[in-house]
């Protein structure tokens, strides 16, 4: 996935932990949680870039 492709993501239920795991099996990017005391479950179903939608899932590249 290129940085400016759009895609869509669509999760329900997850938490940080779990949506940076599938993330980086999906894109092979290294990603972890933006905010270390963000728990509880997440929803989203967004389309941007891949930044875009890290952003919404409150993510942040580690490379």
């Amino acid at each position: 996935m290129n940085a400016s492709e759009k895609t869509t993501l669509c999760y329900q239920n997850l938490d940080s932990t779990q949506i940076a795991d599938v993330v980086r099996e999906v894109t092979g990017r290294s990603v972890a949680p933006a905010r270390i005391a963000d728990g509880g479950k997440k929803t989203l179903c967004q389309t941007g870039t891949l930044d875009e939608l890290l952003q919404a899932c409150g993510l942040r590249p580690q490379d």
